[in-house]
Formats: C-alpha cells, structure tokens, sequence
C-alpha cells in the first residue's frame, strides 16, 4: 500500500512538472523585482535619452530609468515622478529640465520593458 501512494504521489509531481506552463521572457524579472530593458531596449532606451540631453547616454541612466519605472509601477503621483526623475537625471554632464524629466518619465512609460 505504501508502494502504491508513494508511485501515485510520484506520478502527481510528474504530471505537474510536464504540464506546468514555461514563463515567458517578457513576465520574468529580475531578482531585484525592478523590470529592465533587454540589450535592445537599452541601445533605444540610451538613444532616446541621448536626444534629450547628450549627457545621459552613459551606463547609469538605464539603473536611473529603471527607478522611475519602480515609481510608476508603484502608483505614485505623477507629479512625484517627473520631480524624482528630474533629481536622478540632472547633473553631472546633463541639464534636465522639468520639460525633460517629463520626456525621460514618458519614455519609461512607453518603452515596453517598464511593466
């Protein structure tokens, strides 16, 4: 009898195993939980800030990007947002202005790895 449980208990665990669904590369995320662009979308993500200002085509705006997709995901105002953006990407060798921030907060949003 405990032959019989543990073979239909293994046979379960197999059926689940072969019929569990495959995660798709878009729904999986990083283990920080933050989404992140893949190679592609980081040389648009870098381009389009480039058009910006030239002073954010560099490694760290993609991590900065991927904050302020963080704070849209999170639901807070978008007034916070633009304002938070603004403080991450001014700087440095780039000059973001409100109108700017309100660009890069836009670019997060419709760039398709910020879900």
């Amino acid at each position: 009898m405990r032959k019989n449980m543990l073979a239909a208990l293994l046979g379960l665990l197999t059926l689940a195993a072969c019929s569990a669904p495959e995660p798709q590369p878009e729904q999986v995320r990083p283990v920080s939980g933050i989404p992140s662009p893949d190679a592609g979308q980081t040389r648009e993500l870098l381009d389009a800030l480039r058009r910006i200002d030239p002073g954010l085509d560099h490694e760290r705006s993609i991590s900065r990007a991927r904050d302020t997709c963080q704070a849209l995901l999170s639901g807070q105002d978008r007034g916070k947002v633009v304002a938070a953006a603004r403080a991450r990407f001014d700087g440095g060798s780039a000059s973001v202005s409100v109108a700017d921030a309100r660009k890069i907060v836009k670019l997060v949003e419709s760039s398709g790895w910020c879900r």
